[in-house]
């Protein structure tokens, strides 16, 4: 609904301001963006209330104490929240690390359409992995593609994890 070409609110947005219509669905120079826009846009509610539940758990009386001791907003931050926030910051690292080789299937898949005239920008080792069963019937390539995936995925974990052993050994998962 936001990137269609004659109803969709961007190009409204773009031809009220005297711009021209964009076909998003037929150029693939947008999408990378577009990616990284719906991308944020669908983490950063989680991620909010992830922090929040972890700034929530801080005892009110270390803020009291340090307002006694006259402490400000930024030093109160400084030495209070972002202490208590860096397990929760290196496990959300480790996880983001983690998928960095698992796409968001249903953004690549269903967001563009499944264009052809798109692949050249948004295709993935997912959508690629789907193509290539449901078209050429190809399971074997399909499962190798996918265990690669998962193979390269749990060594970037482990790196991940031995990144953050290092700076914080009370932070990492294992």
């Amino acid at each position: 609904a936001l990137l269609q070409m004659d109803k969709g609110l961007i190009n409204h947005i773009l031809t009220a301001f005297g711009g021209k219509a964009i076909s998003f669905y037929s150029e693939p120079k947008y999408w990378i963006a577009v990616f990284m826009i719906a991308s944020v846009w669908k983490g950063v509610g989680n991620n909010c209330l992830i922090y929040y539940g972890t700034i929530l758990s801080i005892s009110p009386e270390l803020y009291e104490a340090a307002s006694i001791d006259g402490c400000g907003f930024m030093r109160k931050f400084r030495y209070i929240t972002l202490p208590h926030l860096r397990p929760t910051i290196a496990i959300l690292f480790i996880m983001a690390v983690g998928g960095i080789f698992h796409s968001d299937y249903g953004m690549f898949y269903y967001l563009t359409k499944d264009s052809g005239a798109l692949y050249s920008a948004t295709d993935v080792l997912d959508t690629y992995i789907l193509r290539s069963i449901r078209f050429s019937g190809d399971v074997g390539a399909s499962s190798a593609a996918g265990f690669l995936q998962s193979i390269v995925g749990l060594v970037t974990v482990i790196c991940a994890n031995a990144i953050v052993k290092k700076l914080d050994s009370d932070s990492s998962l294992f």
